[in-house]
């Protein structure tokens, strides 16, 4: 239903992002990576992981490695790393994440949050835990900075 439709309709802007624009330009790669979660969705596990690996190496190679839509798209691919039980490289890629979004954002910033928590879970599913734990408390220490301690 409707997966299938928003995959035709990501194939079309692909293929007018790659007709305009061309195969290096971040929005055909965006939709690369917009495509690739598609694909999780659908149970396209294989394909996603191709598309992720493409459009991050697409973005590293035009905007540098230490660009934030870098890190957006390593922390997909790191997802996916998760989802199929890969801890460590999950963890070498949610680091990669939280390097370039506090170079970016800076270290106190709320968005790097989910990060943190993402990147001490694949430390923990490793067994890691004396890893895991200060991440933790970093991601819950930012989102009290920022919340409250009352926040639900």
């Amino acid at each position: 239903g409707k997966l299938k439709e928003a995959d035709e309709s990501f194939q079309e802007s692909l293929k007018i992002s790659e007709q305009v624009q061309g195969k290096e330009h971040v929005n055909y790669n965006s939709t690369l990576v917009c495509i690739a979660s598609l694909y999780m969705d659908m149970g396209r596990r294989k394909e996603a992981l191709a598309l992720y690996l493409q459009a991050t190496a697409a973005l590293e190679g035009s905007l540098g490695k230490r660009h934030p839509m870098v890190s957006q798209a390593l922390n997909n691919l790191a997802t996916l790393r998760y989802s199929e039980g890969k801890f460590t490289d999950a963890a070498e890629l949610f680091q990669r994440c939280v390097d370039i979004e506090e170079g970016a954002l800076g270290m106190e910033n709320i968005h790097i949050a989910p990060t943190y928590s993402n990147l001490g879970a694949a430390h923990y599913q490793n067994g890691q835990y004396q890893i895991a734990k200060p991440l933790f408390e970093r991601a819950l220490e930012l989102q009290v900075n920022v919340y409250g301690e009352d926040h639900p």
